[in-house]
């Protein structure tokens, strides 16, 4: 049965990455001698279509791959546009109040490592090795990390389906903005303290 996807962290100087499975977040690996021939050279976020064979372990691996287009799949840009929209956000806020000129490199830091942590979350849980865990995700959330995280889960399609996971998340993300607004709200009650 053909499926369709998304190609993913693929390398092209060894020829093989993996397919993102349009309603599934279980990566296949894909090699350039299972595309089809006459088709252009694949690059990452290609959109493909594929059937799912094994390898010589009995893993799910993609063969008959075709490309759907040429162009890679621009919903990334779409996904990851939120969390990189609500960093730009804190930053003018922290601008417009005269906050320190430490803190908007804080905040783009903090979101750096919670990106990094989802990551290697992600990784570690496709490789059965130790993960990351939940309460560090949400310390970095709550520190500030939560654009990071933000753009994380959309990005790596990581822990954005997990309920409770998504409850206590999203808990921080109203906290964070419910204190940006009281600060935009009341700039005067901390001027005295940042001048």
């Amino acid at each position: 049965m053909r499926q369709t996807g998304r190609l993913t962290h693929w390398k092209d100087d060894k020829g093989y990455g993996f397919i993102t499975p349009t309603r599934s977040n279980d990566q296949v690996f894909a090699h350039i001698h299972d595309f089809r021939r006459g088709q252009p050279r694949p690059s990452e976020l290609m959109r493909v279509n594929y059937t799912t064979g094994l390898d010589a372990q009995n893993r799910p691996r993609a063969v008959d791959i075709e490309l759907v287009s040429g162009r890679p799949d621009r919903s990334v840009a779409w996904r990851v546009a939120p969390g990189l929209i609500a960093l730009q956000l804190q930053t003018l806020a922290a601008r417009h109040l005269h906050l320190p000129g430490w803190l908007p490199i804080y905040l783009f830091a903090i979101s750096a490592l919670t990106l990094l942590c989802y990551w290697r979350d992600k990784g570690a849980a496709e490789r059965g090795q130790r993960r990351i865990s939940e309460a560090t995700l949400h310390a970095c959330e709550l520190f500030g990390g939560w654009p990071g995280a933000l753009l994380a889960q959309r990005l790596f399609r990581h822990k954005s389906r997990k309920r409770s996971y998504q409850l206590v998340f999203w808990s921080i993300v109203l906290l964070h903005l419910a204190g940006w607004g009281w600060l935009l709200c009341h700039p005067v009650a901390f001027n005295p303290i940042w001048n």
